[in-house]
């Protein structure tokens, strides 16, 4: 999996996206999840972390939850 964007910031949180990894810096991550561009959630996983293997190619909205709110990051996968 490779990303348009190399490493989003936004405030305390940055998502990246290398190999078959995504992967989320920041305090306080609870959750992240995945979203297609049609709305459709295509990969979630409770921590910091997932694995993006079988994700095809396409626009995502990478959904973090941390203890205190909720980002929304958009990412390319080729």
């Amino acid at each position: 999996v490779e990303t348009g964007i190399d490493g989003v910031c936004e405030g305390a949180i940055n998502v990246s996206v290398s190999d078959n990894t995504i992967q989320v810096a920041g305090e306080g991550v609870v959750s992240i999840k995945v979203y297609a561009a049609n709305g459709s959630l295509v990969a979630k996983n409770n921590g910091n972390s997932l694995t993006a293997t079988g994700v095809a190619s396409g626009v995502y909205v990478v959904n973090v939850q941390t203890a205190d709110s909720v980002y929304n990051k958009t990412v390319v996968v080729k």
